[in-house]
C-alpha cells in the first residue's frame, strides 16, 4: 500500500494501481486502499460512478477515513444534492474541524452557494497550511479565472507546480490560463511537460495537437501526432488520432492517403 501511495505521488498511476489492487487482495476491508483505488479510477476520468462507490465503501469500512467522507460529500455536491453534501461536511467537522479535506469540501460548498470571497479565503488558508493540496490549488485558480483574476490564478498555479512538479492536472489548468491570457508559448510549454510526465497517455498528445490546430499551427499539430506514433507504433488510438486530424484540418483525400501508408507500413 505504501509503495502504491509513493507511485501515485510520483505520477506512475498504472504501476500504482497494481500495488493498490494487490493490497486490496491481501486485505479486502482496508479502507485506505479502497479510497486510493477510488482516486485512481477518478484520475482515469472514465467511470466516476465507480469511483464514488469506492469512496462510499471506504467511508463505511472506517468512519474515521475523513478523506473518503469528504470525497463522498464532494460527489453529492457535484450531483446537486446540497443537503447530503452539508451533512457530510457536518460529520467531518464534528470529528476534526481542522481536517483539510473537510475544509476543501467547505470551500466548494461556499462556492456553490455563490459566496466566492468566502470560498477564496478558505482555499487560500488551506494552501497556506499545505501547499501540496493540488485539488485546492486547481479549485482556487478556477475561482480566480471565473472572476477574471487571471494573474492571481497564475500565481496560485505556479506556486503549486513548484510544490508538486509532477502533477499533470496543475499543468493542464496552467496551460488553460495561459491560453486565456494569449500566452501561447507558456501554454505550449506546460502541455509539452505533461507529455513528458505521462508519455503513455495518448490524450495528452491529442490535447497538444488540438492546441496547435486552434493556434493555426497545423504542421506542428500534425508533427505531435506523428511523433506519438513513432513513440508507440502499436497504439491504434494514436494512428486514428492522426487520421482524424488530417481529415479535419487537411482533407479527406489526404486522410485516405495516410491510411494507405499506414496499412503498407504494417
Amino acid at each position: 500500500l505504501e509503495k502504491g501511495k509513493t507511485l501515485m505521488q510520483a505520477g506512475s498511476l498504472d504501476t500504482a494501481g497494481v500495488e493498490i489492487r494487490n493490497a486490496m487482495q491481501i486485505d479486502p476491508k482496508n479502507s485506505e486502499a479502497m479510497y486510493l483505488a477510488g482516486l485512481l479510477i477518478e484520475k482515469g476520468g472514465e467511470d466516476y460512478r465507480r469511483a464514488f462507490q469506492h469512496f462510499v465503501k471506504a467511508a463505511e469500512m472506517d468512519s474515521g477515513n475523513l478523506a473518503a467522507r469528504a470525497r463522498v460529500g464532494r460527489y453529492y455536491l457535484l450531483s446537486g444534492d446540497m443537503p447530503k453534501a452539508e451533512e457530510s461536511l457536518a460529520e467531518i467537522t464534528k470529528l476534526d474541524p481542522a481536517n483539510l479535506e473537510g475544509r476543501n469540501l467547505r470551500a466548494s460548498i461556499l462556492a456553490a452557494k455563490k459566496d466566492i470571497p468566502g470560498a477564496i479565503a478558505e482555499a487560500t488558508d488551506i494552501l497556506n497550511k499545505d501547499p501540496g493540496q493540488v485539488d485546492t490549488a486547481n479549485f482556487l485558480a478556477g475561482l480566480y479565472m471565473a472572476t477574471q483574476s487571471n494573474q492571481d490564478a497564475v500565481a496560485v498555479l505556479d506556486k503549486a507546480i513548484v510544490a508538486s512538479p509532477k502533477n499533470t492536472a496543475l499543468r493542464i489548468v496552467r496551460a488553460a490560463v495561459a491560453t486565456r491570457m494569449n500566452d501561447n508559448p507558456a501554454a505550449e510549454k506546460q502541455l509539452q511537460e505533461v507529455i513528458v510526465l505521462e508519455p503513455k497517455r495518448t490524450e495528452h498528445r491529442n490535447n497538444l495537437a488540438a492546441f496547435h490546430a486552434r493556434s493555426k499551427e497545423l504542421d506542428k499539430g500534425e508533427k505531435v501526432l506523428r511523433d506519438a506514433i513513432v513513440a508507440d507504433k502499436n497504439d491504434v488510438k494514436r494512428r486514428l488520432a492522426l487520421l482524424e486530424y488530417v481529415s479535419t484540418f487537411r482533407s479527406l483525400e489526404a486522410a485516405e492517403k495516410e491510411a494507405r501508408v499506414q496499412v503498407a507500413e504494417d
